[in-house]
């Protein structure tokens, strides 16, 4: 039988997404502004320095590296939140295309934040671990909602 309405995991994963990507947008602006900071600090070096052998030199030149660096880790949450709205959006006319990206980015997803609950509980602080453990329960149900009976046959559904 063909769902005619969207399965509810798969409305959860779908939220869940959006919220993702909420978090991704606001991480992103963060590393931008610090990026910002990093730049200033590294103009604020440059300008201390009167010459090359000047000690301050080396720290405007790391601050220029550690501000483009700041500026890629920036460019890839936002990316990555691009990439969540785009699979949230696509859920109601997607295909086999999103659904298989779907459960990638979410296997990914739960990967990482499997990661960060390791380095969380070893270090031993107990607001280490709420953050990573929600990124592990959304991306599990993420990764879960389109694999499922349900969701397999609602991105299966004809469409006309």
């Amino acid at each position: 039988m063909v769902p005619q309405s969207m399965p509810g995991l798969l409305v959860t994963a779908r939220v869940f997404l959006f919220i993702i990507s909420a978090v991704q947008i606001l991480a992103g602006l963060g590393w931008l502004y610090v990026a910002a900071i990093a730049n200033d600090v590294s103009d604020a070096a440059d300008d201390l320095s009167s010459s090359s052998d000047d000690p301050f030199s080396a720290i405007g030149e790391g601050g220029d590296i550690a501000a483009g660096v700041l500026v890629l880790i920036a460019l890839i949450a936002l990316g990555l939140a691009a990439l969540s709205i785009t699979l949230g959006v696509k859920f109601s006319k997607g295909g086999q295309g999103i659904r298989i990206t779907t459960v990638v980015y979410g296997a990914l997803g739960t990967i990482v934040g499997l990661i960060f609950l390791f380095i969380g509980l070893d270090s031993g602080l107990a607001t280490a671990v709420i953050f990573p453990l929600l990124w592990v329960v959304f991306g599990g149900i993420i990764t879960a909602a389109p694999v499922v009976r349900s969701g397999t046959a609602w991105f299966n559904r004809p469409r006309y």
